[in-house]
């Protein structure tokens, strides 16, 4: 029989074999080696060798590999990940390090790149087929936080190791109110600076307002304007609210309160003039 080829299910396989010609009754070898630089996990890897001769089909031998690869340093968490509407909302959330090293640490040392990040480190023990364990516990801080997206790193370095690990954080804190329009356009004319405004409130949260009075519209001097209800339709409030500007106490904001959300909202307000009937706006539409 003669040797052909090798195909290897992944190219961190590879085989050679001792004779490409083979006599009949003739021994051979073929030895499979495994690239574990490669993987960090469970794996099955597969090879066949082809070859012809002694007969009218070909002749195929099928080799199969099974790994656990372990790096010296592991961690069970590939990221955190925090989602929610609410700050308050912000939970302790855990990790693994296992050392499946060959040697024991004296500890492991733990940096975060954030400082509204904290974690807290507790010795375990043997886990699984690790030779150390240490359970991590991150804790982000709320009172530091704002609606958006917050990303931090967390920098795992066991005692006695050169190559640190990194975990990445990310914490996605969502309005718990949408308005739209974000921002007002106001026309003024000489005789009457108030307009009429329709509001549109988008709630993210289980918990909505029932009835017009959760609403409270605040100037910046403080006067206090309650709207109607135009449109209440699971979780779409419509509001109008009609607003005369006297003495300019809504001159360039307004705020909107909504205290059983003890939620804020502050909306800008874009003030142009009318004259003769044909409004100015500056340039902007």
């Amino acid at each position: 029989m003669t040797f052909h080829r090798f195909q290897a299910s992944c190219n961190c396989s590879a085989l050679t074999i001792s004779k490409k010609q083979l006599e009949p009754g003739e021994p051979f070898e073929i030895t499979m080696s495994f690239r574990a630089a490669q993987r960090a996990y469970d794996t099955t890897s597969s090879a066949q060798a082809f070859f012809s001769g002694g007969g009218d089909d070909p002749w195929m031998v099928c080799l199969a590999l099974t790994a656990r690869v372990r790096p010296d340093v592991a961690l069970s968490s590939s990221e955190l990940f925090w989602e929610t509407y609410d700050v308050a909302d912000l939970a302790e959330m855990g990790f693994l390090v296992r050392n499946y090293s060959n040697a024991k640490w004296s500890g492991i040392s733990v940096v975060c790149s954030e400082p509204w990040l904290s974690v807290r480190i507790q010795p375990v023990g043997a886990d699984q087929d690790a030779l150390q364990t240490w359970q991590c516990i991150a804790r982000p801080e709320p009172a530091q936080l704002c609606a958006g997206e917050h990303l931090a790193w967390i920098t795992v370095l066991p005692e006695g190791q050169r190559a640190p690990v990194w975990l990445p954080v990310r914490i996605s804190i969502q309005e718990p109110v949408i308005l739209m329009p974000s921002r007002v356009f106001s026309i003024r004319d000489r005789q009457d600076g108030s307009q009429t405004i329709d509001l549109l409130f988008l709630f993210r949260t289980n918990s909505i307002p029932t009835s017009a009075e959760e609403f409270l519209i605040v100037s910046p001097l403080g006067n206090a304007i309650r709207p109607e209800v135009v449109r209440n339709d699971c979780g779409k409030w419509v509001l109008r609210c009609h607003i005369t500007p006297e003495a300019d106490a809504i001159r360039d904001h307004f705020r909107i309160d909504i205290p059983s959300l003890q939620a804020s909202i502050e909306v800008p307000v874009f003030v142009s003039s009318a004259s003769a009937g044909v409004a100015s706006w500056g340039g902007a539409r």
